[in-house]
């Protein structure tokens, strides 16, 4: 009887996280890799989670960290924003469109590696 309250509270957890992270199926494979790790202890990532030593949020933070970045649409963001910001100051008559920088006060940090460490987290 133990062991059907202990599938039970699985499946609920189980179904309770796939309901509250749409993504879910693209980290999948990933997760699926982290808790089938062995962990220092002996025990499995797995054997951690269904004992509540350790959560999924934990194992699909980890996953969702090991995704590869989509460079290309970071990097049509950034041109965007980059476009954007241009256009705004040029309309508020603040700026011009030199190859030089007009606000010297202005970050010349990479829009680009700002995108990127944003997308992140």
């Amino acid at each position: 009887m133990s062991e059907f309250i202990q599938d039970y509270r699985r499946d609920k957890l189980i179904n309770g996280f796939k309901e509250s992270h749409s993504d879910w199926s693209q980290h999948e494979p990933a997760m699926v890799e982290i808790l089938n790790q062995v962990t220092p202890s002996g025990y499995t990532v797995s054997q951690l989670v269904n004992a509540g030593l350790m959560s999924l949020e934990m194992v699909y933070a980890t996953a969702k960290g090991l995704a590869p970045v989509n460079t290309d649409q970071i990097k049509t963001q950034a041109q965007h924003e980059v476009l954007q910001t241009l256009a705004n100051t040029q309309r508020a008559g603040g700026g011009n469109a030199q190859a030089s920088n007009p606000n010297p006060q202005a970050s010349t940090e990479d829009p680009i590696t700002v995108a990127i460490r944003k997308a992140r987290g």
